[in-house]
């Protein structure tokens, strides 16, 4: 069997645990049990949502082009919008998702890597390496695809849904998601950005 083509190296804490899914079926309930569709709950304060794993936002949905909101304290249904979160991107054939994608204004993200798929709260990541050019798509925006500018390596930093801490290095296509997540964290949508002005940066 081929080696995997990404790694973790930690960096002050082992390596992340993978997301437990287990009892999550169909959908996923917050507290309280609904809020109006049209809003986007923001992780912390006494709003709530009912995800179903088909619900994604696509562009140019205003939730995927707006900054997400830092996660503050640790809130209990975390655990259970990780969970959400990877079932959604197993289903929909992803290798990373982030929360902004499901209509949620919170800084969480889910990436695909070695031991299973990882949650991040308000990840941060550094470049390790050189930026490459990559041909990227989108679940936001499906059949599209756009040239962007990645770093093949990068240490990421944050909170798993526990808020425990989590620091790693991360190199080849989880790397590359991951970044392409954090981009929706901040309302970038590489899909919807000019071709011609991503070229420019090459």
């Amino acid at each position: 069997m081929s080696p995997s083509p990404h790694r973790f190296v930690t960096q002050g804490s082992e390596v992340p645990a993978p997301v437990d899914t287990r009892g999550f079926e169909s959908e996923v309930s917050f507290t309280p049990p609904l809020c109006p569709c049209d809003a986007s709950p923001r992780l912390g304060l006494e709003l709530g949502l009912r995800l179903r794993p088909a619900e994604r936002r696509q562009y140019p949905d205003p939730v995927l082009l707006r900054p997400a909101s830092p996660v503050t304290g640790a809130h209990p249904e975390l655990p259970r919008l990780a969970a959400a979160l990877v079932r959604t991107m197993e289903q929909w054939g992803g290798r990373a998702l982030a929360a902004p994608q499901l209509g949620i204004d919170g800084r969480v993200v889910v990436v695909a890597l070695d031991g299973g798929p990882v949650c991040l709260v308000n990840p941060q990541v550094e470049p390790l390496s050189r930026e490459i050019t990559v041909i990227e798509t989108c679940l936001s925006r499906p059949g599209v695809e756009a040239v962007a500018r990645r770093c093949r390596r990068i240490r990421v930093t944050g909170w798993d849904p526990v808020r425990a801490p989590l620091a790693f290095d991360v190199d080849g296509p989880g790397a590359l998601a991951l970044q392409h997540a954090v981009d929706h964290l901040d309302g970038r949508v590489i899909c919807a950005q000019p071709l011609a002005a991503l070229e420019k940066k090459r």
